[in-house]
C-alpha cells in the first residue's frame, strides 16, 4: 500500500484554506475585471457611437453654413469627458481643423493626434463611409466622414473632412480595477478573522484531540493499554474508539502471543534433542536447555551470535570443518541433514558426536529463519565404531568366536567355518566348552581359568578343537574378556589360530628322529656323531 503524507494541521490547515479563498476571491475578480471590462467597452462604443453620429451630422451642418466657431465649440463640448485622449476635425490634407486641444490646431493630424492612421482616413474618405468605433489597445478609435465649407467659385461642396475619435479606457477599467481591490482588501480582513477562529475551533476539537491520540499510542507502545481520553460523535471521536478498539485488539493478541512463548518455551525446554532458532541472517534468537548443555552457550549469551560461533562442527575422520547447514539452508531453502560422523566442539573445548537437520521456517514472505535440531550420539557413535572394527576384525583369516558371559556362542566368523565347518547358525547357542577341550566346566582349573580372565581380561595357550566331523584340530587359543562400564565381564571373543600343519610337522619331526635312533642303536659297534668338537649323538653300544 502507498503511503500517505501527512502535514500540521495547526498550521496548514489555516493557510489552505486561506489560500483557497483568496485562490477563489482572485480567479472570481479576474473574470469579474474580464466581464466588466467587456461591459465598460460595450457601453462605450455604444455611447459614443450615438455621440458621434450626432456630432458629424451636427459638425457638418455648421461647417456648410460657415460657422466654424459653432462646430469648434460643439466638438469641444464633447471632449471635456475625462476618456477622450483626442476629438478633431481633420481636412482634406489631414491637418487638423480644429481639436479638443487648441494647440494642435493646423498641425499634421499623424504626428499630432495620437493613434491616428492615414491609411484609414483615405479609405474613409474613398468610400464615403464611417468607419465605426474600434478597440485598438485599450483605446476606442474611430473615423466619420464630414463635409466642409466650399472655396470661393466652386458649385457644390467637394472637400470631405474626418471626424476623428481617441477614446482611453484604461480609466474606466482603472475604477473597476479599483473597485474590486477595495472589495479584496475587506475580504482580506474576513479572511484573517475567519483564519483566527479556524485556528481557534482547530485547536479545541481537532489538535487537542490529536494530541491526546498521539500520546495515547505512546502509551499503547509502552504496553499501557488504558482507553483513550478522546470523546464526541465525530470522526474523531470514532478514531479514538478505533484506536480503544485497537488497543484492546493488541491487548489480546499480546497475551495470546506470550501465552504460545511460554508453551513455545516449555515444549523447547521439554523436547530431548537440542534446539537453536536462527532468524534470516543466520544469528540466534532462541537456545533450548539441552542446546545450552551440548554447545556450552547459554541462551542470554547466544541471542543474537552468530551461528557459526555457536555452533562449531567439523568431520570426525578428517577433522576439515563442515560446512554450517543453517547457511546451507538458508541459500537453498531445502531441508539439510548433516552427514555421519560429525563432530561438535562445545565452547570449552568439549567434543560430541551429533546428529542433525535444519529446515526452513518460512513465511509469506519468504524465509524468516531457519530451525536445527540435533542430539548427541556420541554413546551409538563409540558403539558403532566398536562394532565396525569388531566387524572388520571378524572379517580376518584367523577364526574368531564370541560368546556371552555364560561362554554361550553368539557369533562366528567365516575363519572359524572354514577352519571346523561349523556355520554360525549351528553354533548359535551352545557352550564353547563343547568344542574346546582347554575350557575347563568344572574343578581346580576352571576355577584358576576364571581368576586369570577376571584378573588380567585374557588366557592364551595350545589346545585342540572338535571340527564337524569330530576330528581334533591343533590350535592356539586367546580368549579375551569384554567388560562393561561397571567392569563386570559381557562377552567374551575368542581367536583361533589352525596349528594343524604344524602338528604335522613337529610329528613327522618325531618319527624321522625315531627312525634316526632305531638305525643308530641296530649298529653292533658304538657310535657317536661329533659336531666342532661337541658330542651330537651315539648309539646305546657305548653306554
Amino acid at each position: 500500500m502507498k503511503p500517505v503524507r501527512t502535514f500540521d494541521l495547526r498550521l496548514w490547515l489555516p493557510l489552505l484554506v486561506a489560500l483557497i479563498l483568496l485562490g477563489n476571491y482572485a480567479a472570481w475578480s479576474l473574470l469579474q475585471y474580464r466581464h466588466l471590462g467587456d461591459e465598460v467597452r460595450q457601453q462605450q462604443m455604444h455611447v459614443w457611437q450615438e455621440n458621434l453620429a450626432r456630432l458629424q451630422q451636427a459638425v457638418s451642418q455648421k461647417l456648410l453654413a460657415g460657422d466654424i466657431g459653432g462646430a469648434e465649440e460643439l466638438l469641444t463640448s464633447y471632449g471635456t469627458d475625462p476618456g477622450v485622449v483626442a476629438i478633431a476635425v481633420i481636412d482634406e490634407q489631414d491637418r487638423v481643423l480644429f481639436a479638443n486641444r487648441f494647440a494642435w490646431k493646423g498641425r499634421p493630424a499623424a504626428e499630432t493626434l495620437p493613434g491616428f492612421r492615414p491609411d484609414l482616413a483615405r479609405q474613409v474618405r474613398q468610400h464615403d463611409r464611417r468607419l465605426s468605433p474600434r478597440i485598438e489597445q485599450q483605446h476606442l478609435r474611430a473615423y466619420y466622414p464630414v463635409a466642409l465649407a466650399t472655396r470661393p467659385g466652386q458649385i457644390r461642396p467637394s472637400r470631405e473632412g474626418l471626424l476623428y475619435l481617441d477614446y482611453d479606457l484604461q480609466p474606466a477599467l482603472a475604477n473597476i480595477a479599483r473597485t474590486l481591490w477595495r472589495d479584496a482588501r475587506l475580504l482580506l480582513v474576513l479572511t484573517l478573522a475567519s483564519l483566527g477562529l479556524i485556528l481557534l475551533v482547530l485547536n479545541r476539537l481537532v489538535t487537542r484531540p490529536l494530541q491526546r491520540l498521539g500520546e495515547h499510542s505512546q502509551r499503547l507502545a509502552d504496553n499501557d493499554f488504558r482507553p483513550a481520553p478522546v470523546h464526541g460523535r465525530g470522526e474523531l471521536g470514532r478514531l479514538a474508539e478505533a484506536f480503544n478498539r485497537m488497543a484492546r485488539q493488541l491487548q489480546q493478541q499480546i497475551r495470546e502471543r506470550e501465552e504460545r512463548e511460554q508453551h513455545l518455551d516449555r515444549t523447547l525446554e521439554s523436547i530431548g534433542d537440542a534446539v537453536i532458532a536462527t532468524d534470516a541472517r543466520g544469528r540466534i534468537t532462541r537456545l533450548n536447555p539441552v542446546a545450552e548443555q551440548l554447545t556450552g552457550w547459554t541462551a542470554r549469551e547466544a541471542l543474537g551470535q552468530p551461528i557459526e560461533s555457536v555452533f562449531v562442527i567439523h568431520n570426525a575422520r578428517t577433522g576439515e570443518t563442515i560446512p554450517n547447514p543453517v547457511e546451507t539452508v538458508l541459500e537453498t531453502g531445502r531441508i539439510v541433514e548433516l552427514a555421519n560422523d560429525t563432530t561438535l566442539v562445545a565452547r570449552d573445548g568439549s567434543q560430541y558426536q551429533i546428529a542433525d537437520s535444519a529446515a526452513p521456517i518460512r513465511s509469506e514472505q519468504g524465509i524468516e529463519g531457519v530451525i536445527l535440531v540435533f542430539h548427541d550420539v556420541s554413546e551409538a557413535y563409540r558403539v558403532r565404531e566398536e562394532r565396525r572394527i569388531a566387524a572388520i576384525a571378524l572379517e580376518t583369516s584367523n577364526a574368531m568366536l564370541i560368546t556371552d558371559a555364560e561362554g554361550a556362542i553368539l557369533r562366528c566368523n567365516p575363519g572359524f567355518t572354514r577352519l571346523t565347518g561349523f556355520t554360525e547358525a549351528e553354533l548359535a547357542g551352545q557352550g564353547i566348552d563343547d568344542l574346546l577341550d582347554t575350557v575347563p566346566a568344572e574343578g581346580a582349573f576352571c576355577d584358576a581359568f576364571t581368576r586369570r580372565l577376571e584378573d588380567t581380561g585374557d588366557w592364551r595357550g595350545a589346545t585342540t578343537v572338535r571340527d564337524r566331523q569330530g576330528h581334533r584340530l591343533h590350535v592356539w587359543l586367546t580368549i579375551t574378556a569384554v567388560r562393561d562400564d561397571a567392569g563386570q565381564i559381557t562377552h567374551f571373543v575368542a581367536s583361533l589360530s589352525d596349528l594343524s600343519a604344524l602338528e604335522e610337522a613337529r610329528q613327522a619331526l618325531q618319527a624321522s628322529r625315531d627312525k634316526y635312533q632305531t638305525l643308530l642303536d641296530s649298529l653292533h659297534d658304538g657310535v657317536f656323531l661329533i659336531h666342532e668338537g661337541r658330542y651330537v649323538d651315539g648309539n646305546t653300544k657305548l653306554f
